[in-house]
Formats: structure tokens, C-alpha cells, sequence
């Protein structure tokens, strides 16, 4: 597990909390939120962010199906706005091995999991943006 430390939010703006798949938009993501001052707090998932990508913002990596550990490092870091950046195949139920958190979510989010990408995608995005 990698974790590098994150700064406290300056000037009460909260970090800016992104979810990291593959590919380089992670990392765009989080210097061009850095460079307006915002502070940023990156939720690698693991065997899809790249180290050299999210190396230099503070982060965490999770596996995809640890939805619990995942939204409690967004939360310990004080994200209050959330954005999922990259590419992430969907895994196999089997592959996914879901914690008790990312269970629950998945029951949350039903037949949407079965629904497509889009539609997959739209319900993930609910039930986080519900979630808080």
C-alpha cells in the first residue's frame, strides 16, 4: 500500500477528490486542479493508475471493489467533490471481490450493472454523489 501524506486544505477550499484509472487524464486532472490552488487527494485504483502518473500528488491505492476503504481515504482527506478520471475495465462479480461497503453500494446500484457502460457509469455516479 502506497500512501503519501496529503497537505490540509488551504483557505477552506476541500480537496478535490478523483478516483484514478488508467491512462494519463488522472494526472492532468490533478495538476490542472493543483495549479488553480485547489488541493487534490487521489484514490488510485490499483492495477489501473499508473505510479508514474499519481506519484507526485498525495494518494492512495485501493483495489476497484474496496468501495468502503476508497470513500473512507476521499473522506479522511476532507473531499468534498469527487471526479473519476481514466479508463477501467469492468471486472468480472468473481474478479471485483467487493468489500462489505462496495457490496453494499452494489446492491445500491442493481440492474445498472448490467445495463452497459453508460448506464452502469450514470448509476455509479448516483449513488456516490448520494453517498455524499
Amino acid at each position: 500500500m502506497a500512501v503519501m501524506e496529503a497537505s490540509l486544505p488551504s483557505q477552506g477550499v476541500s480537496p478535490l477528490g478523483i478516483i484514478a484509472g488508467g491512462g494519463p487524464l488522472p494526472g492532468r486532472v490533478a495538476a490542472a486542479a493543483a495549479a488553480s490552488g485547489r488541493p487534490v487527494f487521489v484514490a488510485a485504483l490499483e492495477g489501473y493508475a499508473e505510479p508514474g502518473v499519481i506519484g507526485g500528488f498525495p494518494h492512495e491505492i485501493c483495489r476497484l471493489g474496496a468501495a468502503g476503504r476508497i470513500m473512507a481515504a476521499l473522506r479522511a482527506h476532507g473531499c468534498a467533490d469527487l471526479v473519476l478520471a481514466g479508463p477501467v475495465k469492468r471486472p468480472s462479480l468473481l474478479d471485483l471481490r467487493p468489500d462489505a461497503e462496495g457490496a453494499r453500494l452494489l446492491a445500491r446500484i442493481g440492474r445498472a450493472a448490467f445495463a452497459g457502460d453508460d448506464g452502469f457509469l450514470a448509476a455509479i455516479v448516483r449513488v456516490l454523489g448520494e453517498e455524499g
